[in-house]
């Protein structure tokens, strides 16, 4: 019988491998090193605050405000470095707060709303654990969501502008994110050429109120009895198609994105792919990070799927369908994360997992 040593040992490994076409941070944000100046140091009007009200005051801020703050002077900085959930942060994830600022969405977010969703573990989409996190909106992910589900889907400003009838002030208005210079997996960004994207979810929200709105401004403004003039001056029934200007805009809004179809959200589709992600660890509430382990049982299983030597038995007892969805789903099961306690109970009834032990097994009486 193996020992749980055993099996993180010889069973699991860290998702490090999965991170190649994610945002990856070489040198994560840190906690000011210059010494502390002995002499008198002031925060100007708010001087007379209690550092228990600057503490409240300060859970409201966004975290590019508390970063501006800790660097007006040497008690801004003491006053933010003491505040408990920033240096939480500090510790546990420097390289998200470092790659938030990269991107231009460290505003967007408080202490406070990054600390709940490290406590959390699951992921938004399928409620399984999410080891990252979706910079736009600071959801938690798990690989497979963040790589085929419509929502982690990223566009770039002059495509939304065009597939949503969008003015740039329009779309300014969202999380914009600025892609960082590196090498994904669909493609090079270079300093030089940097994108800046927005969720295809969040344009297409926009679009809809835009339309909204719109309709509501037609129905105050209706025309005045014995006039046939439409909303944009022009008569009735003169727009493209037989529209009239309120159902023309709302059909230049709603153009169909060519993604939006789930059965056709795949890798090779998402053109932006992984580069709105970054590896988030889970804060359990004993204050352990987990990472997550992969099963290489799962992989061991997948790849014999693929190269036709995994018995008809074993898909049999696993009941996944069609041949298409045996690989979907053997993929998807060999490129799922797990904490610790998942671990050790999904090995218990993992097929690859137990024929790896028993060759361990056998390895070792030979020895």
């Amino acid at each position: 019988m193996a020992s749980d040593e055993d099996v993180f040992s010889h069973l699991s490994s860290r998702p490090d491998y999965l991170l190649g076409p994610m945002i990856t941070v070489d040198e994560p944000a840190n906690l000011c090193t210059l010494a502390r100046h002995p002499g008198p140091s002031s925060l100007g009007r708010l001087d007379p605050l209690s550092l228990e009200i600057l503490h409240e005051i300060l859970y409201l801020l966004d975290i590019k405000s508390l970063s501006r703050l800790s660097r007006v002077s040497h008690r801004g900085r003491a006053t933010v470095e003491s505040l408990p959930i920033y240096r939480t942060l500090m510790k546990c994830v420097p390289d998200t707060l470092k790659a938030l600022g990269q991107t231009r969405l460290l505003r967007f977010y408080t202490a406070n709303q990054l600390r709940a969703v490290l406590r959390t573990k699951d992921c938004v989409i399928c409620g399984k654990f999410g080891p990252f996190v979706f910079l736009p909106t600071a959801e938690r992910c798990c690989y497979y969501c963040q790589l085929y589900h419509k929502r982690f889907r990223m566009i770039s400003i002059p495509r939304a502008q065009t597939i949503h009838n969008l003015e740039r002030r329009e779309l300014n208005r969202l999380n914009v994110l600025n892609t960082i210079p590196g090498v994904y997996k669909t493609q090079v960004v270079k300093k030089w050429r940097r994108l800046r994207l927005v969720t295809y979810d969040a344009a297409s929200k926009l679009a809809k109120a835009k339309v909204a709105e719109e309709r509501a401004r037609n129905k105050s403004s209706a025309p005045i009895p014995g006039t046939n003039i439409t909303t944009f001056g022009a008569p009735a029934g003169a727009t493209n198609d037989g529209l009239d200007s309120e159902n023309l805009m709302l059909a230049c809004c709603m153009m169909p994105w060519p993604d939006s179809d789930d059965s056709d959200l795949s890798p090779q589709n998402n053109e932006f792919g992984g580069m709105s992600s970054i590896q988030f660890p889970y804060l359990r509430p004993d204050n352990v990070l987990e990472h997550g382990h992969l099963c290489k049982g799962c992989e061991w299983v997948y790849s014999h799927y693929e190269s036709k030597d995994l018995p008809d038995s074993v898909l049999y007892d696993l009941e996944l369908g069609s041949e298409y969805q045996v690989s979907h789903a053997l993929q998807e099961k060999s490129l799922r994360v797990m904490v610790k306690s998942e671990f050790l109970t999904h090995v218990a009834e993992c097929y690859g997992a137990q024929k790896l032990l028993a060759l361990l097994d056998t390895e070792g009486q030979r020895k």
